[in-house]
Parts: structure tokens; C-alpha cells; sequence
């Protein structure tokens, strides 16, 4: 899938004991602090998805439905969470999943690969742009 080939995942170490927005959760044989590759995603709060997790949801959120809603620089301020602040752009879209909100946003660096992804809990594609923007780079749609 395009999408997954874009992705760029982090090594973070796992613990057996992992909160929401903390570090990944250990699988049953790893120890804590054992370094896993994950990748960031945050809908009502923050987690890391396992490296074998992510093509699965990146095929759920992006359907046949989904089209680009707007392009944006996104403002990071102390409500950001702290693996989304490294991204350049965030590429909004309505993913037409009105049971889980349609909204999406997929957080990009500089080098035009996705560091994040922002399902918003149950969040329209408007109210994650107005939320998260900075710079207009593409309209709203």
C-alpha cells in the first residue's frame, strides 16, 4: 500500500505497564525497555502501533471513500503531542468512516514522510483542521 511505504516508524522501548500517549505495551516474551518499532497514533489519546498493525489500519481509515480535505502547517503548542511535533505538514481527510469520524490527518515531515496519524475521536475533518493549523497550504475542500 502506498501509504504504509510512506510510513516512518520509531524505535521506542516497550513496557508491560505502558499508559495511554506513553510508550508501547510489551508482547508477551519482550522485557521491559526492550527497543520495539512503532508508529504514533492518536484518536482520543495517544498510542504507538506495532510495525505489523499499521497496514491494517492505514486500509481501514483509507477507503475508496476517502478524499483530501485540506493541506495545512500545523501549530504545535504545549497541547501537541510530542511525536506529532516534528511534522511540517498535516494532510487532512474526510476518510467517509462516519461510525469512527470521518476526519483524519496524516502528519508529514520535511522529508515528505508520515510521522503520525490523527483519527481526532469521532472528529469531522473540520474541527481537526480548526483544531490543528497554522499555515493554510490547501484550502478546505
Amino acid at each position: 500500500d502506498a501509504l504504509v511505504r510512506q510510513v516512518k516508524y520509531v524505535d521506542t522501548p516497550c513496557f508491560s505497564r505502558a499508559g495511554v500517549g506513553d510508550t508501547p505495551q510489551c508482547e508477551p516474551g519482550e522485557a521491559n525497555g526492550t527497543t520495539v518499532v512503532a508508529f504514533p497514533t492518536s484518536a482520543c489519546e495517544g498510542e504507538y502501533l506495532r510495525e505489523k498493525s499499521v497496514p491494517v489500519v492505514m486500509s481501514n481509515r483509507f477507503g475508496a471513500d476517502t478524499t483530501l480535505y485540506a493541506v495545512m502547517k500545523p501549530k504545535v503548542d504545549s497541547q501537541t503531542w510530542k511525536p506529532f511535533a516534528a511534522s511540517t505538514y498535516g494532510l487532512v481527510f474526510d476518510t467517509g468512516t462516519v461510525s469512527t469520524g470521518a476526519g483524519a490527518v496524516l502528519w508529514v515531515d520535511s522529508d515528505g514522510k508520515i510521522i503520525g496519524l490523527q483519527t481526532g475521536c469521532g472528529s469531522t475533518p473540520a474541527q481537526l483542521f480548526e483544531r490543528f493549523k497554522d499555515t493554510v497550504l490547501v484550502a478546505p475542500q
